[in-house]
Protein backbone atom coordinates (compact mmCIF):
# COMPACT_ATOMS: atom_id res chain seq x y z
CA UNK A 1 0.00 0.00 0.00
CA UNK A 2 1.78 2.98 -1.32
CA UNK A 3 1.40 6.08 0.57
CA UNK A 4 0.69 8.46 -2.37
CA UNK A 5 -2.46 6.17 -3.47
CA UNK A 6 -5.89 5.84 -3.37
CA UNK A 7 -5.98 2.40 -1.53
CA UNK A 8 -3.87 4.89 0.99
CA UNK A 9 -6.83 7.57 0.78
CA UNK A 10 -9.54 5.62 1.92
CA UNK A 11 -7.77 3.27 4.56
CA UNK A 12 -6.34 6.42 6.49
CA UNK A 13 -10.42 7.76 6.32
CA UNK A 14 -11.39 4.65 7.84
CA UNK A 15 -9.16 4.39 10.12
CA UNK A 16 -9.63 7.58 11.39
CA UNK A 17 -13.68 7.62 11.21
CA UNK A 18 -13.53 4.07 13.56
CA UNK A 19 -10.98 5.95 15.72
CA UNK A 20 -13.33 8.52 16.27
CA UNK A 21 -16.43 7.12 16.54
CA UNK A 22 -14.69 4.72 19.46
CA UNK A 23 -15.42 6.79 22.50
CA UNK A 24 -12.95 3.90 24.97
CA UNK A 25 -9.03 5.10 25.19
CA UNK A 26 -8.51 0.69 24.97
CA UNK A 27 -10.64 0.09 21.78
CA UNK A 28 -8.79 3.31 20.05
CA UNK A 29 -5.83 1.67 20.54
CA UNK A 30 -6.70 -1.51 19.13
CA UNK A 31 -7.95 -0.24 16.19
CA UNK A 32 -4.39 1.72 15.42
CA UNK A 33 -2.87 -1.67 16.25
CA UNK A 34 -5.04 -3.52 13.97
CA UNK A 35 -4.81 -0.76 11.16
CA UNK A 36 -1.21 -0.95 11.52
CA UNK A 37 -0.72 -4.40 11.01
CA UNK A 38 -3.37 -4.70 8.49
CA UNK A 39 -1.36 -1.90 6.58
CA UNK A 40 1.91 -3.81 7.27
CA UNK A 41 0.78 -7.29 6.25
CA UNK A 42 -0.39 -5.44 2.84
CA UNK A 43 3.34 -4.72 2.11
CA UNK A 44 5.29 -8.02 4.21
CA UNK A 45 2.85 -10.13 5.99
CA UNK A 46 5.35 -12.66 6.74
CA UNK A 47 7.26 -9.84 8.65
CA UNK A 48 4.70 -8.91 11.31
CA UNK A 49 5.37 -12.06 13.62
CA UNK A 50 9.04 -10.79 13.81
CA UNK A 51 8.26 -7.25 14.91
CA UNK A 52 5.39 -8.26 17.12
CA UNK A 53 8.11 -10.42 18.58
CA UNK A 54 10.68 -7.38 18.72
CA UNK A 55 7.98 -5.29 20.36
CA UNK A 56 7.05 -7.33 23.14
CA UNK A 57 10.99 -8.02 23.52
CA UNK A 58 11.77 -4.40 23.90
CA UNK A 59 8.34 -3.97 26.22
CA UNK A 60 9.45 -6.49 28.64
CA UNK A 61 13.26 -4.68 28.81
CA UNK A 62 11.64 -1.26 29.68
CA UNK A 63 9.03 -3.10 32.76
CA UNK A 64 12.67 -4.43 33.82
CA UNK A 65 14.48 -1.12 33.69
CA UNK A 66 11.27 0.01 35.02
CA UNK A 67 12.02 -1.68 37.85
CA UNK A 68 15.34 -1.70 38.43
CA UNK A 69 15.61 2.22 38.59
CA UNK A 70 16.09 3.12 42.30
CA UNK A 71 12.72 4.41 44.01
CA UNK A 72 14.27 7.46 45.31
CA UNK A 73 16.39 8.55 42.34
CA UNK A 74 14.64 11.69 41.60
CA UNK A 75 13.47 12.55 45.11
CA UNK A 76 13.99 15.86 46.36
CA UNK A 77 14.45 14.90 49.84
CA UNK A 78 17.77 14.55 51.42
CA UNK A 79 19.34 11.34 51.54
CA UNK A 80 22.37 9.69 53.01
CA UNK A 81 25.33 8.98 51.43
CA UNK A 82 26.83 6.14 53.42
CA UNK A 83 29.12 3.35 52.51
CA UNK A 84 26.00 1.25 52.50
CA UNK A 85 23.76 3.20 50.73
CA UNK A 86 26.23 3.69 47.98
CA UNK A 87 27.08 0.29 47.33
CA UNK A 88 22.87 -0.26 46.64
CA UNK A 89 23.09 2.55 44.34
CA UNK A 90 26.06 1.08 42.27
CA UNK A 91 24.51 -2.23 42.09
CA UNK A 92 20.86 -1.01 40.84
CA UNK A 93 23.08 0.91 37.87
CA UNK A 94 24.67 -1.95 37.34
CA UNK A 95 21.67 -4.01 36.63
CA UNK A 96 20.38 -1.68 34.70
CA UNK A 97 23.25 -0.97 32.69
CA UNK A 98 23.34 -4.41 32.14
CA UNK A 99 19.39 -4.62 31.04
CA UNK A 100 20.08 -1.46 28.75
CA UNK A 101 23.02 -3.05 26.81
CA UNK A 102 21.23 -6.53 26.14
CA UNK A 103 18.07 -4.65 24.91
CA UNK A 104 20.69 -2.19 22.74
CA UNK A 105 22.24 -5.67 21.62
CA UNK A 106 19.13 -7.61 20.70
CA UNK A 107 18.32 -4.73 18.10
CA UNK A 108 21.66 -3.40 16.82
CA UNK A 109 21.92 -7.43 16.17
CA UNK A 110 19.19 -7.87 14.57
CA UNK A 111 19.53 -4.74 12.24
CA UNK A 112 23.38 -6.06 11.43
CA UNK A 113 21.67 -9.18 10.83
CA UNK A 114 19.71 -7.92 8.08
CA UNK A 115 21.59 -5.35 6.79
CA UNK A 116 24.90 -6.32 6.86
CA UNK A 117 25.89 -10.36 7.16
CA UNK A 118 26.40 -10.84 3.37
CA UNK A 119 28.46 -7.60 2.26
CA UNK A 120 30.83 -8.67 5.99
CA UNK A 121 30.84 -12.49 4.63
CA UNK A 122 32.14 -11.23 1.04
CA UNK A 123 34.82 -9.41 3.16
CA UNK A 124 35.61 -12.09 4.83
CA UNK A 125 35.81 -14.95 2.63
CA UNK A 126 36.53 -12.60 -0.65
CA UNK A 127 34.00 -14.58 -2.67
CA UNK A 128 31.86 -13.07 -5.05
CA UNK A 129 27.84 -13.22 -3.01
CA UNK A 130 26.03 -10.16 -5.53
CA UNK A 131 23.52 -12.73 -5.68
CA UNK A 132 23.08 -13.19 -1.82
CA UNK A 133 23.33 -9.78 -0.91
CA UNK A 134 20.51 -8.93 -3.42
CA UNK A 135 18.69 -11.43 -1.50
CA UNK A 136 19.23 -9.73 1.86
CA UNK A 137 17.87 -6.46 0.38
CA UNK A 138 15.26 -7.92 -0.77
CA UNK A 139 14.15 -9.84 2.40
CA UNK A 140 15.08 -7.19 5.01
CA UNK A 141 11.68 -6.14 6.62
CA UNK A 142 10.71 -2.53 5.85
CA UNK A 143 11.63 0.10 8.26
CA UNK A 144 13.64 -2.23 10.13
CA UNK A 145 16.23 0.57 10.47
CA UNK A 146 13.90 3.23 12.44
CA UNK A 147 11.75 0.31 13.92
CA UNK A 148 15.35 -0.60 15.86
CA UNK A 149 16.96 2.96 16.53
CA UNK A 150 13.12 4.09 17.72
CA UNK A 151 13.51 0.64 20.16
CA UNK A 152 16.70 2.06 21.65
CA UNK A 153 15.41 5.36 21.81
CA UNK A 154 12.78 4.15 24.25
CA UNK A 155 15.07 2.17 26.37
CA UNK A 156 17.34 4.67 26.93
CA UNK A 157 14.41 7.26 28.02
CA UNK A 158 13.37 4.60 30.47
CA UNK A 159 16.82 4.15 31.64
CA UNK A 160 17.19 7.74 32.14
CA UNK A 161 14.69 8.01 34.09
CA UNK A 162 11.73 7.92 31.93
CA UNK A 163 8.16 5.77 33.09
CA UNK A 164 8.06 2.35 31.35
CA UNK A 165 5.04 1.38 29.52
CA UNK A 166 2.80 -1.53 31.32
CA UNK A 167 0.48 -2.11 28.74
CA UNK A 168 1.25 -3.51 25.92
CA UNK A 169 -1.17 -2.38 23.74
CA UNK A 170 -0.02 1.08 23.87
CA UNK A 171 3.75 0.23 23.03
CA UNK A 172 2.45 -1.94 20.38
CA UNK A 173 0.10 0.98 18.91
CA UNK A 174 3.37 3.20 19.57
CA UNK A 175 5.96 1.01 17.75
CA UNK A 176 3.99 -0.17 15.04
CA UNK A 177 2.14 3.12 14.26
CA UNK A 178 1.39 2.96 10.42
CA UNK A 179 2.18 6.82 9.65
CA UNK A 180 5.81 5.96 11.00
CA UNK A 181 6.34 2.40 10.86
CA UNK A 182 8.19 1.96 7.44
CA UNK A 183 9.76 5.75 6.63
CA UNK A 184 10.07 6.98 9.96
CA UNK A 185 10.53 9.68 11.48
CA UNK A 186 11.90 7.98 14.78
CA UNK A 187 9.39 9.71 17.68
CA UNK A 188 9.51 9.27 21.41
CA UNK A 189 7.47 7.01 22.94
CA UNK A 190 6.55 8.91 25.60
CA UNK A 191 5.53 12.32 23.61
CA UNK A 192 3.44 10.36 21.71
CA UNK A 193 1.41 8.40 23.90
CA UNK A 194 0.83 12.25 25.59
CA UNK A 195 -0.70 12.94 22.20
CA UNK A 196 -3.20 10.11 22.27
CA UNK A 197 -4.14 10.27 25.59
CA UNK A 198 -5.24 13.86 24.61
CA UNK A 199 -6.29 13.95 21.56
CA UNK A 200 -9.39 16.03 20.76
CA UNK A 201 -11.71 15.73 17.28
CA UNK A 202 -9.67 18.76 15.42
CA UNK A 203 -11.15 21.88 15.09
CA UNK A 204 -11.78 23.15 11.20
CA UNK A 205 -7.94 24.84 11.91
CA UNK A 206 -6.35 21.81 12.59
CA UNK A 207 -8.30 20.10 9.86
CA UNK A 208 -7.38 22.42 7.54
CA UNK A 209 -3.84 22.58 8.46
CA UNK A 210 -3.39 18.80 8.28
CA UNK A 211 -5.15 18.70 4.61
CA UNK A 212 -2.39 21.47 4.24
CA UNK A 213 0.83 19.12 5.16
CA UNK A 214 -0.49 15.90 3.33
CA UNK A 215 -0.81 18.05 0.21
CA UNK A 216 3.02 19.64 0.72
CA UNK A 217 4.18 15.94 1.31
CA UNK A 218 2.70 14.57 -1.64
CA UNK A 219 4.46 16.79 -4.09
CA UNK A 220 7.36 17.04 -2.56
CA UNK A 221 7.45 12.85 -2.59
CA UNK A 222 5.27 12.17 -5.38
CA UNK A 223 6.10 15.07 -7.41
CA UNK A 224 9.54 16.75 -6.60
CA UNK A 225 11.72 13.27 -5.09
CA UNK A 226 10.08 10.50 -7.77
CA UNK A 227 11.48 12.75 -10.81
CA UNK A 228 14.61 14.03 -9.51
CA UNK A 229 15.05 10.03 -9.01
CA UNK A 230 14.34 9.39 -12.64
CA UNK A 231 16.78 11.52 -13.95
CA UNK A 232 19.40 10.18 -11.20
CA UNK A 233 18.87 6.49 -12.39
CA UNK A 234 19.17 7.45 -15.57
CA UNK A 235 22.78 9.14 -14.69
CA UNK A 236 24.24 7.04 -13.02
CA UNK A 237 22.74 3.84 -15.20
CA UNK A 238 24.60 5.54 -18.11
CA UNK A 239 27.80 6.35 -16.74
CA UNK A 240 29.87 5.43 -20.17
CA UNK A 241 27.47 8.48 -21.63
CA UNK A 242 27.17 10.93 -19.12
CA UNK A 243 28.84 13.82 -19.16
CA UNK A 244 30.93 15.96 -16.08
CA UNK A 245 28.34 18.43 -15.88
CA UNK A 246 25.04 15.76 -15.77
CA UNK A 247 26.98 13.06 -12.81
CA UNK A 248 27.59 16.49 -11.13
CA UNK A 249 23.98 17.34 -11.57
CA UNK A 250 22.84 13.90 -10.83
CA UNK A 251 25.04 14.32 -7.58
CA UNK A 252 23.00 17.30 -5.96
CA UNK A 253 20.11 15.95 -7.65
CA UNK A 254 20.33 12.77 -5.41
CA UNK A 255 21.03 14.82 -2.19
CA UNK A 256 17.82 16.68 -3.24
CA UNK A 257 15.54 13.51 -3.81
CA UNK A 258 16.45 12.12 -0.82
CA UNK A 259 15.57 15.50 1.53
CA UNK A 260 12.52 15.45 -0.27
CA UNK A 261 11.86 12.15 0.38
CA UNK A 262 12.34 12.30 3.67
CA UNK A 263 10.61 16.10 4.32
CA UNK A 264 7.60 14.65 2.61
CA UNK A 265 6.83 12.11 4.50
CA UNK A 266 7.41 13.77 7.62
CA UNK A 267 4.73 16.29 6.28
Amino acid sequence: MNFISILYGIFLLSVLLIYWLIAQQKLRMWTLLIASIGFYASLQIYYIPLLLALTYCNFRIGIALGKHNSPNQYSLELQSFDEESQLSQADWNSQRLKLLWLGISINVLLLLGFKYIAPFYNFIYHTSTSSVVESFKLIAPLGISFFTFECISYLVDVYRGAPASNQFIQFASYKLFFAKLISGPITRFHNLTHQFNHLRFPTANLFAEGIWLIAQGTVKKGILADHLGIYVDLCFGNLQRAGSTDLWLAIFAYGFQLYLDFSGYVD
